[in-house]
């Protein structure tokens, strides 16, 4: 026979503590219970009741379905935004870096990552990237209403969000991560940038150009990553230098952008819906099958890191190229005074 609903729950609430005993005083005060009390349901000598079950599971966000399914093909994925849709850029960060801070400071913790776009971490590492990113999600996914009728300009984010898109960078860099990209890794972002420059989306195109600039600069930075096989920005401020970074190139699995963040806690799995909003999993079966095919696929991908210089030149150079190629018809478009109006 199995562990107990009771057991399962408990030891998942374990995880989220560096000790025991704190995680006992918080389910105590929690439960109103004597620290006795408390044991004795922890050992599973006394029984919780409904409540005390669904209160724990709400404070520590326990899926109980997960753990009553855990041997089923069921997978539970939460979805914030449909319970609470993003009003502001802190929102969505928020969450972000609150499962990145937990992960960092989680033993045995890594990062694998199969993306269609850059994974926004390195966007955050440099400010003008993160407001350009920010504003066209916005703007054209979460449909915020005072965008609709502003332009894009450096000042359209708060100094709040810009701290907060630093410190989910700075922990994104200590985590040791694999990530899986294709050639058209930039497309995505280049495709938004011309799109808002063809709507007059830029108060002063220029400021396109500095996004061009900052995007040559990120490729540089990734080059640097993959070629020493460690993670870092130096411009950024920001030392990685004793942390893995393990990059692979494949053009076969297309897939949305998925991240399996594994540690000794577990693993929770991201998947984009909806981009940039994403489901989340901490289905543990989910997770095991999610880390095989992440193996699969990795072991089809070419790797582009540390000892692969001639793979990893012609990758980086094409990228470089696309930004460029871009940068030069807006250049053209400012001298020929092709400028598109605001709509």
């Amino acid at each position: 026979m199995g562990k107990s609903l009771q057991i399962q729950l408990f030891e998942h609430i374990f995880r989220q503590y560096p000790r025991r005993s704190d995680a006992v005083s918080e389910i105590a005060s929690i439960l109103n219970l004597s620290k006795d009390s408390t044991y004795r349901r922890v050992r599973g000598e006394t029984l919780l009741t409904s409540e005390g079950l669904m209160n724990l599971a709400l404070r520590f966000k326990i899926s109980l379905d997960s753990l009553i399914y855990q041997n089923h093909d069921v997978v539970l994925f939460q979805y914030r935004p449909m319970t609470k849709p993003i009003k502001n850029f802190d929102e969505y960060l928020k969450d972000i870096f609150y499962d990145m801070k937990r992960l960092h400071h989680t033993p045995k913790h890594r990062l694998f990552y199969a993306s269609s776009d850059i994974p926004i971490f390195l966007f955050l590492s440099i400010p003008e990237l993160t407001s350009i990113k920010m504003y066209i999600w916005g703007r054209m996914i979460w449909n915020f209403d005072y965008l609709k009728e502003y332009a894009f300009d450096f000042d359209v984010l708060p100094p709040s969000t810009q701290i907060l898109a630093k410190e989910v960078a700075k922990h994104y860099y200590q985590i040791p991560s694999t990530d899986i990209w294709s050639i058209n890794i930039l497309d995505n972002t280049l495709n938004q940038i011309d799109h808002l420059i063809n709507i007059g989306g830029f108060k002063d195109l220029n400021d396109a150009i500095i996004i061009c600039e900052k995007l040559l600069e990120l490729v540089n930075t990734m080059k640097y990553m993959a070629e020493k096989g460690k993670k870092g920005n130096n411009k950024a401020n920001i030392d990685a230098s004793d942390i893995d970074f393990e990059l692979y190139h494949n053009e076969i699995a297309h897939t949305n952008n998925t991240v399996l963040a594994s540690s000794e806690e577990g693993k929770v799995i991201f998947t984009s819906y909806d981009n940039p909003n994403f489901l989340r999993s901490t289905d543990q079966k989910f997770g095991e099958n999610t880390e095989i095919w992440f193996n699969k696929v990795i072991a089809q991908s070419s790797s582009i890191s540390v000892n692969t210089e001639r793979k990893r030149q012609w990758f980086f150079n094409v990228l470089d190229s696309k930004v460029t190629t871009l940068q030069k018809r807006i250049k053209l478009m400012i001298e020929e005074q092709q400028i598109p109006i605001f709509l």
